[in-house]
């Protein structure tokens, strides 16, 4: 008998039997093997005999669904045969957690924004852990940059960036058969001062290289628009620039045990019926919230002991809100402390 990748063949002739194979390939159509094939001629003598053929079939496959975010495989991906092999050039990813206008902080000469993010990378999903610098594939560090200039010691535009280390987790949710060893990495929170000079500004993160020598990176787009602080009353020398005089009109004297309210209005005049009025956001708290020309203002009260029958001196604190963006003078009004006046 011969056996030939599960086929017996047999001869009863009482004679020699010759025994030839040849390869024979078909593709997916019959699979991969050697065929047998025998012939026999009349003789005396049976000849039994027995082959056996070890068979390795090779195919490449891909996934079949990729994660939109990431574009990562899905964990439960099915393997599909494919004719065409690309060429591998596996990057990292970076993706920043959502940074909303209100994150953004205006004080001084600066806007300052906070970054966190994660990082992700193909290779280092199927390598046990262990970073880049120590022959293994996990992102070591991202550097930062502000409109194409290294973000360093002394803001942007120096030439060095800051290294931000990169801390290196699991992602169990992930690991399947193209993801071994799933990876992520954290980042921040890192503080980033941007020049307070009108446009958009971009703000990019970019990890180190990976194993294979490539980056990735993520951006925000910080917008800043230069807009008057509005006021009110006429339009004469008096009620802007830096001698502007600020008037907060206090109808009575705040009293503990009630919210009280106030008028601001600018300009040597008295006030007017339809100067803003802001109401003291809790009793005592001496911090008035309301409109001012549209936008949110909150004037806080600063040190105060009091009024007197005459016109006071105060400090105040005027914060607007711009966007979301809250805008703040310090700890005094924006201008030369104005007069206080009540009836």
């Amino acid at each position: 008998m011969l056996c030939v990748l599960g086929f017996a063949l047999k001869t009863q002739s009482n004679g020699p039997c010759w025994l030839a194979l040849r390869r024979r390939f078909k593709g997916q159509e019959n699979g991969h093997g050697q065929v047998a094939e025998a012939t026999a001629q009349p003789a005396l003598t049976t000849c039994p005999d027995t082959a056996r053929s070890t068979l390795i079939r090779l195919e490449f496959v891909i996934p079949n669904a990729y994660d939109e975010a990431s574009g990562l495989p899905v964990p439960d991906a099915a393997a599909v045969p494919t004719e065409f092999v690309g060429v591998s050039d596996p990057r990292p990813t970076v993706t920043l957690d959502e940074v909303s206008s209100s994150q953004v902080v205006i004080s001084g000469g600066t806007a300052t924004v906070t970054l966190r993010g994660v990082v992700r990378d193909p290779i280092a999903d199927n390598v046990p852990r262990g970073k880049v610098s120590a022959g293994k594939a996990d992102i070591d560090s991202v550097a930062i940059s502000v409109d194409g200039q290294p973000y360093g010691p002394n803001g942007p535009g120096g030439t060095q960036a800051f290294t931000i280390p990169v801390a290196a987790g699991d992602e169990p949710t992930r690991k399947g058969f193209w993801c071994q060893h799933p990876y992520k990495g954290a980042f921040g929170p890192v503080t980033v001062a941007i020049p307070l000079t009108e446009g958009t500004h971009i703000v990019r993160v970019e990890t180190s290289n990976n194993a294979a020598g490539n980056k990735g990176f993520d951006e925000v787009a910080v917008t800043l628009e230069k807009r008057g602080i509005p006021g009110t009353g006429s339009s004469e020398a008096d009620t802007s620039g830096p001698a502007a005089v600020l008037n907060l009109y206090l109808p009575q004297a705040p009293a503990p045990e009630q919210a009280d309210t106030l008028q601001y209005f600018r300009g040597e005049r008295d006030p007017a019926p339809d100067d803003p009025s802001l109401t003291e956001t809790q009793a005592d708290s001496l911090a008035f919230a309301g409109q001012i020309n549209g936008l949110q203002a909150e004037i806080t009260l600063l040190n105060f002991a009091g009024l007197t029958a005459q016109a006071d001196t105060l400090t105040a604190r005027i914060r607007y809100t711009i966007a979301g963006v809250q805008i703040q003078n310090g700890g005094k009004a924006p201008e030369p402390p104005g007069s206080a006046k009540r009836s």
